[in-house]
């Protein structure tokens, strides 16, 4: 179960036949780039090269994030060799194609790629603040404080509705007090094994060996372990190991691999540390990623009421996590709102529901 395991896989393309492809993805391509002869002698000197291209296209980066994309970034743009302990990296002609945007590119959540100079967050959030001011009218506004005073909840209107609208959470422990934007997959703590079977790579990447791979060969000394975890994966044959490990079975066909790594599990009852599963769907998760993009920037996000001048909500990202990410915080039920519009306006394909949860430690009423 080799990182390019899970790359060797048909591209994904839009319907108008673009190449689609992740911000972590691009920013990596990047990073080979400039290297000298196209080629990085490890993943921990990929993901270095690569952090400057990632912070063009947010605020705060994430290493973890780009260590995660590493393991399923296509074989066909990037090729990896087992050098020793490291991983040796080099880019394709085709992945030199896309970052000379020499073919047709989407990058999701931003849209349409024409090179790593017009990408820059900054600029981004800039524009959306004049569409934003633009497009919100008075009229609005005034409907959504209205509401909020009158019912204590969000105006959640749509102006087009479209299945393929991804939905996200505003959770609260009180609807007077501020949400925070969170996908689904954060809040039930699940996301597919694939999501899981990464976190495992990564970790033996970075030199550590998962839980269930000690328990399974807990008479082994773990240092032999890991080399011998990564000598699998220098012969593409840590797949056995792993479902080995993780199913007690094994699988004769791809296709039911493919739909076992599929399938939707809870972190929680798995061996990745408590700390890490959040960072993991936030650094895997599309519906995280597109949020997180239209909700760069405090100015181009904070409403004020037409008759008093004075702001009336925002949207913003919040506290920083170890690894970069950044809760999204909505500051009450008129920012939601606004929010909500302001998606639909700049056709951003954001669906918002809200979900209270109660504080820690109270009890429901009976």
């Amino acid at each position: 179960m080799t990182a390019h395991r899970f790359a060797a896989r048909p591209e994904l393309t839009t319907v108008t036949g673009e190449l689609l492809i992740g911000q972590n993805h691009i920013a990596l391509l990047h990073g080979l780039y400039d290297r000298p002869g196209r080629t990085a002698p490890s993943l921990a000197a990929w993901v270095r090269a690569s952090m400057p291209y990632v912070a063009r296209f947010r605020e705060h980066p994430s290493t973890l994030g780009l260590s995660l994309a590493t393991g399923t970034l296509h074989s066909r743009w990037v090729k990896r060799v087992r050098r020793g302990h490291r991983i040796q990296v080099s880019l394709t002609k085709r992945g030199r194609a896309i970052v000379e945007h020499r073919l047709p590119i989407r990058i999701r959540g931003w849209g349409t790629y024409e090179g790593m100079q017009a990408i820059n967050w900054r600029d981004r959030s800039a524009a959306a603040a004049k569409v934003d001011g633009a497009s919100i009218s008075p009229e609005f506004i005034r409907e959504a404080v209205a509401y909020s005073n009158a019912y204590g909840i969000p105006l959640l209107k749509r102006q087009v509705e479209n299945e393929k609208d991804v939905t996200i959470y505003a959770v609260t422990t009180g609807l007077d007090r501020s949400f925070r934007l969170v996908s689904r997959e954060e809040i039930d703590l699940r996301g597919p094994r694939r999501w899981h079977a990464i976190w495992t790579q990564v970790q033996v990447d970075r030199g550590y060996v998962p839980g269930e791979y000690q328990e399974h060969f807990a008479d082994f000394d773990q240092e032999d372990v890991l080399c011998y975890l990564r000598e699998l994966a220098r012969a593409d044959r840590d797949t056995e190991v792993y479902c080995h490990t993780y199913a007690g079975r094994q699988f004769l066909s791809e296709q039911k691999l493919q739909e076992w790594l599929s399938e939707e599990i809870n972190f929680r009852k798995t061996d990745i540390d408590s700390g890490d599963v959040v960072t993991l769907i936030r650094g895997l998760s599309a519906t995280h990623s597109k949020v997180a993009t239209a909700v760069s920037n405090v100015e181009a996000l904070s409403w004020t009421h037409p008759d008093t001048d004075q702001c009336v909500g925002r949207v913003f990202s919040g506290d920083i996590d170890r690894d970069g990410h950044h809760d999204l915080v909505a500051t009450n039920c008129v920012s939601l709102s606004c929010f909500q519009l302001y998606c639909d306006l700049m056709g951003l394909g954001i669906r918002i529901e809200t979900r209270y949860i109660l504080p820690s430690g109270e009890k429901p009423a009976r």
